[in-house]
């Protein structure tokens, strides 16, 4: 069984969407993210239910997709990098204490936050064997 290992909250790690991946450098964006604290993940949790299937041994788990990936990348995005609009200026990140304002997630595509969000959650929980990967 893979080992578990502590979180660091107070530092981040940078992240570049998958289909930015292949543009060169200076042209990627750059998000800076960081793992959500005990009380961020137990809130993720709770915005999952649990339901019973067609039959009694099914059990069928619904979750807030929107709610999760706003409220995740609300608290775990620290900020970016060359993220550019339509035309071409750089976009302002703005927080309000440690979360990123809502004027600021409102830019974000709904695939990538969906990605982001997934990153962060993921990183929010690993083990020793997943560092690095």
């Amino acid at each position: 069984m893979p080992r578990p290992i502590a979180l660091s909250l107070n530092e981040t790690w940078d992240y570049v969407l998958k289909d930015n991946r292949e543009d060169q450098e200076e042209e990627q964006t750059v998000f800076h993210l960081r793992a959500l604290s005990l009380k961020q993940r137990t809130k993720l949790q709770n915005m999952v239910s649990a339901s019973s299937g067609d039959d009694e041994d099914t059990t069928v788990m619904q979750i807030a997709i929107g709610d999760r990936s706003l409220y995740s990348c609300e608290h775990g995005i620290a900020g970016w990098d060359n993220f550019i609009d339509g035309e071409g200026n750089e976009v302002e990140f703005r927080s309000v204490g440690a979360s990123a304002s809502r004027k600021s997630l409102e830019v974000i595509g709904s695939s990538d936050m969906a990605e982001l969000s997934n990153e962060i959650v993921e990183r929010s929980s690993l083990t020793k064997d997943q560092v690095g990967k």
